[in-house]
């Protein structure tokens, strides 16, 4: 009997494992890419055609720039094996304006660093901060644009841009971490306590330094319980706060496919690339501690009588 039960328990272990293997090699074949994510990931394995989709400039002209620069930040792909995509490419057709797309393989809420910075972990705030600033600086305006993780992004970095419109971003990483998504959300299962923290202090700094630029941060959320757990956490002060949009009928976590769906989505995202457009502001290429500065600088000689 007892040889029957091990015999047994040592098919269904086979069976089980063949199993996983099959399924592996099906998302090996159907998802190279995302496939390829999850080991970098796991292992720091350095895949170059994963690197060269992390940041993508796309020029409206060739030859010239545009007032305005649009930046999209891609979400997490919510499959395993599956791999972020270039989001709002659709929408963002629609205006000639030179655009940006971002992307984190990792999945990290764009905290990871690129495998470029030499095996440093945790930079990744850093590296793309410094990227985008770089870019940003040829411009007049810059709108940014994301949801759910890439959300995260644009409030992340908010500082830079002239509109950061989020839909659904998530913000705070406690909540994230103890949520079951793990073949999902892979690399967030390991962000360090301080470096979640850094996260939500980065945020509420970068959108206070975009408001007081006279600049403008746009949240779009569900009534999805979950999400409305993040938004609580944000700065919602007149003056150095978001402007919340709450959409009640919306119950799930896509705001944005909600929009969309609606014909809504279209006049949002046009309402910030026309905003931005009359509202120039050349701040963007230059850091946050210099901002402060001629900010102070100038609020110190308006309150002098």
């Amino acid at each position: 009997v007892v040889a029957t039960i091990v015999a047994a328990a040592l098919c269904c272990c086979c069976c089980c494992c063949g199993a996983c293997a099959w399924r592996l090699r099906k998302y090996q074949q159907q998802q190279p890419l995302g496939f390829k994510s999850k080991i970098s990931t796991v292992t720091g394995k350095y895949y170059p055609e994963i690197e060269a989709l992390r940041f993508n400039f796309y020029p409206a002209v060739d030859g010239q720039r545009s007032d305005t620069l649009l930046v999209s930040f891609a979400g997490a792909a919510l499959q395993v094996g599956g791999f972020p995509k270039q989001e709002f490419r659709k929408s963002l057709a629609a205006f000639n304006c030179d655009q940006v797309y971002c992307m984190d393989p990792q999945q990290s809420f764009y905290l990871d660093a690129p495998r470029q910075c030499h095996g440093k972990r945790w930079e990744g705030y850093t590296a793309l901060e410094t990227r985008l600033r770089d870019e940003c600086r040829h411009y007049r305006s810059v709108v940014f644009i994301g949801c759910s993780m890439g959300g995260s992004a644009v409030v992340l970095f908010s500082h830079l841009a002239t509109v950061a419109l989020a839909f659904n971003p998530l913000v705070d990483l406690d909540v994230e971490k103890a949520r079951p998504r793990f073949f999902f959300w892979l690399r967030n299962k390991f962000i360090p306590a301080k470096v979640r923290s850094d996260f939500k202090r980065n945020i509420h700094n970068n959108i206070g330094l975009n408001r007081r630029r006279g600049c403008r941060v746009v949240v779009h959320y569900s009534a999805l319980r979950e999400d409305m757990r993040h938004i609580d956490t944000l700065p919602t002060d007149k003056d150095t706060g978001c402007e919340l949009v709450f959409h009640k009928e919306c119950p799930h976590h896509n705001t944005a496919q909600f929009l969309k769906r609606r014909g809504q989505l279209a006049g949002v995202i046009g309402g910030a690339v026309r905003w931005a457009s009359d509202h120039p502001d050349m701040h963007h290429g230059v850091s946050p501690a210099h901002i402060n500065a001629v900010l102070d600088s100038k609020e110190s000689s308006e309150a002098k009588p």
